[in-house]
């Protein structure tokens, strides 16, 4: 007995099969890259957490918009200066950061990978739009947050 995993669901017919097993194993391993993910851009990072973490969110403003400054791509930098700029109660712009996190995530989903890294970019995703749904109630977007539930089965 395995699990199916279809990249996405246009994929049923040709889909990889796993066992409960790998699938477990690769799952476990898609949190751990998911807790332990930083940008390539590590000390800035560390100090955007270090800053959150004490209560400084305009500090963290900072040193998570310098990451996203060197590496614009990655969905954790993006993440986070979302999440900064809404401790700092600058809503549109943290919408705009996670927003942005998301649509990289989104693209990136689209590309085939291993199991581990699918499930980690669901993983990164999900986490995003648990930070999206109450912006977007608080901002009046109604269908956005109604768009986001629906998008939580599938990505």
């Amino acid at each position: 007995m395995g699990y199916f995993v279809p990249h996405r669901i246009s994929d049923l017919a040709d889909g990889p099969t796993v066992t409960p097993r790998e699938y477990v194993s690769a799952l476990y391993s898609a949190i751990d890259g998911v807790i332990q993910n930083a940008p390539r851009q590590r000390a800035p990072y560390e100090r955007g957490i270090a800053f959150l973490v004490t209560g400084r969110p305009h500090a963290a403003t900072r040193a998570f918009a310098r990451v996203v400054r060197l590496c614009p791509e990655d969905p954790a930098g993006h993440r986070m200066l979302g999440l900064a700029h809404l401790g700092t109660g600058h809503l549109v712009t943290g919408f705009g950061h996670l927003v942005t996190a998301l649509k990289i995530l989104r693209r990136d989903a689209r590309m085939a990978r291993p199991l581990r890294d699918s499930l980690r970019l669901h993983l990164e995703a999900a986490l995003v739009r648990l930070l999206l749904l109450p912006v977007c109630g608080r901002l009046g977007h109604r269908e956005a947050v109604e768009r986001l539930m629906v998008e939580s089965f599938t990505l």
